[in-house]
């Protein structure tokens, strides 16, 4: 999604190790993607498998997490079957909503389980360009991390010296990290 070349152009990261950088930003876009419920960096044969619960009603829609998707090959199979037994389901008989990440079945339901092997994402370019503010949110999120972890000043909210007690301050992440990602957070 970033990568640490660019990340080290910015004044306070130069004198971080190569190690260490490439450390606070691979949690930085790991908290990112799960707080906006979604893949953002370029995939290749990305696979995803989908289980439908026996209970629930039948489905003609699913959700990806890799989007924006350039392809996709959908196999599909039922409660007693194995992936082997699956078939392959013809772009024909599904409609798919590239930018969303989302397929809806045109003729019947889907089966129960569904893999879908997945080429999509973005480019680091294409995440420098077109997201400028996802890029500040993980620069935002890669600076408290490291202060978090260097100065007790910034985690430490209060110290009883009677009892050896301290008390942390309870944000895990960047408030405008945390506002960045609510804009992009997916809801299903």
């Amino acid at each position: 999604m970033i990568d640490v070349a660019r990340i080290r152009s910015f004044t306070e990261f130069k004198k971080l190790g190569t190690t260490e950088l490439q450390l606070a930003l691979d949690s930085a876009i790991k908290d990112f993607e799960k707080g906006t419920r979604r893949l953002w960096s370029k995939e290749e044969d990305y696979t995803e498998l989908q289980n439908i619960d026996i209970g629930s009603p039948p489905i003609k829609l699913v959700w990806f997490k890799l989007y924006p998707i350039t392809s996709i090959s959908l196999i599909e199979w039922s409660h007693g079957e194995t992936e082997s037994d699956g078939e392959t389901i013809d772009s024909g008989d599904y409609n798919l909503h590239a930018s969303m990440g989302k397929v809806i079945r045109n003729n019947g339901f889907l089966h129960p389980f569904i893999k879908a092997t997945i080429t999509g994402g973005y480019t680091n370019d294409e995440i420098w360009s077109k997201f400028p503010n996802i890029v500040e949110a993980v620069i935002y999120e890669i600076r408290y991390k490291l202060k978090r972890e260097s100065d007790l000043n910034i985690a430490i909210t209060s110290q009883g010296f009677e009892k050896g007690q301290t008390n942390l301050r309870k944000d895990k992440h960047h408030p405008r990290f945390v506002e960045i990602i609510k804009t992009y957070k997916r809801w299903v």
